[in-house]
């Protein structure tokens, strides 16, 4: 503070308290106090409980059956059926039987060929 200077503080002015509403104000009702751990949510209908339990059934029994018949087609396959091999027939002289075949004449033989596209 300045030494020519008297001035003190001001003292605050006390508010007016407000009174309450007029009216009759109901009382409310006692609710029972409801204890959840940190984990758990409040319990769903029990409707819907069993859906989602017949859901996750039905999801399980479908996942089952795909395995098994993907098992069942693997193994299938894993052992085929025996099919018997051909016996090979053995050639004594593949010279022998490319000379025993008879082409008389390949220019014969493509002569309707030629008629047909002359035609067209």
């Amino acid at each position: 503070m300045e030494p020519g200077n008297n001035q003190q503080p001001i003292p605050p002015i006390p508010q007016p308290a407000v009174p309450p509403a007029p009216g009759p104000q109901p009382a409310p009702s006692p609710q029972p106090a409801k204890t959840f751990t940190s984990s758990q949510n409040p319990a769903p209908e029990t409707g819907s409980n069993k859906f989602v339990v017949w859901l996750l059934v039905g999801l399980v029994l479908i996942i089952l059956m795909v395995g098994g018949v993907y098992l069942y087609l693997s193994r299938q396959q894993a052992a085929p059926a025996a099919v018997p091999t051909p016996t090979p027939v053995v050639q004594e002289n593949l010279e022998d039987e490319l000379n025993a075949i008879n082409i008389a004449s390949p220019d014969a033989d493509f002569t309707s060929v030629d008629q047909d596209i002359e035609q067209l």
